[in-house]
């Protein structure tokens, strides 16, 4: 009697978030502009600073830890799937461990993402505490990032390198859309 109690106050506490998530992932699949709407008033509402409207952040995209506070967004970004966006970092209390040193508590950073306006984050990308990335930033797919990246950089990588400007790729995409080989769609969103 005693787990049903226990369940049935979990059914009544959880069960509406979860309807909630659900939602929000079948809502995405069919109007995307009515989807990042409430996922990012959602997110407002846990805490995440947004400097202006997100174009799109996936439903798969993890925002580790409970502080959503430590989460600072531009306008126009992009996160697309299985991104992971990580806060915390527990290997700290592990190096204290291993020279013999054994802390009352755990020892762990808390450090937040920085996000500027006009960012990509590709497909897989992690992005570790403290990360800082600034203004028109293209995260290539599973791309580790660690640290600041500057203003119109192209990164990949495990560690992240720079390997292009941001405005220099515009004009090559601006080239290939021009000659055809690239198609641009203006009724996209």
């Amino acid at each position: 009697m005693r787990l049903f109690r226990l369940l049935s106050r979990f059914h009544r506490k959880a069960w509406p978030k979860v309807y909630k998530a659900m939602i929000l992932d079948l809502l995405s699949y069919f109007d995307v502009r009515a989807y990042m709407k409430l996922y990012a008033r959602h997110l407002e509402s846990r805490g995440v600073k947004f400097e202006g409207a997100p174009i799109y952040i996936s439903h798969s995209c993890s925002f580790d830890g409970a502080d959503y506070t430590l989460y600072s967004f531009g306008k126009d970004l992009v996160i697309s799937s299985n991104v992971r966006l990580m806060t915390h970092d527990y290997s700290p209390a592990c190096a204290l461990r291993a020279i013999g040193q054994v802390e009352k508590s755990e020892s762990f950073a808390l450090r937040g993402i920085t996000v500027g306006n006009n960012c990509f984050i590709g497909y897989g990308s992690i992005l570790l505490p403290g990360t800082t990335l600034g203004d028109n930033v293209i995260v290539g797919a599973g791309t580790v990032v660690r640290g600041s990246v500057p203003s119109d950089s192209i990164i990949v990588g495990n560690p992240h390198q720079v390997i292009d400007v941001t405005t220099q790729y515009a004009e090559k995409v601006r080239k290939r859309i021009e000659s055809g080989m690239l198609e641009s769609d203006p009724d996209f969103w």
